[in-house]
C-alpha cells in the first residue's frame, strides 16, 4: 500500500477549493480597494512594505531560517535590503 494514496485523491478536491477561493478573492477585490479609496496610496504602499516585513521576519525566526534572519539582521545594508523587498 502507498503511503500518500489519500492525499493524492484529495489533491484534485484541494485544486477545486483552492480555485473557488482565488476567484471569489479576486471578485471580492474591488469592494475592499473601494474602502480604501480615501487613504493615501503611500501610507497604504508604507503598511504593506511594514507589515510584510514583520511577518516574513516572523515566519523566518519560527522556522528553519532563524540563523538566516539573525545573520541579515546583523548586516545593515542587508536589512534594509530585506526590508525593501519583504
Amino acid at each position: 500500500m502507498h503511503v500518500g494514496t489519500n492525499v493524492e485523491k484529495n489533491m484534485p478536491a484541494a485544486g477545486f477549493w483552492y480555485g473557488i477561493l482565488a476567484y471569489t478573492t479576486w471578485g471580492i477585490l474591488p469592494m475592499y480597494w473601494k474602502l480604501l479609496e480615501m487613504i493615501p496610496a503611500a501610507e497604504i504602499l508604507v503598511h504593506r512594505i511594514f507589515w510584510s516585513f514583520v511577518f516574513t521576519s516572523l515566519f523566518l525566526f519560527l522556522t528553519d531560517g532563524r540563523q538566516t534572519l539573525l545573520k541579515v539582521m546583523a548586516n545593515r545594508k542587508k536589512l534594509l535590503l530585506f526590508f525593501c523587498v519583504a
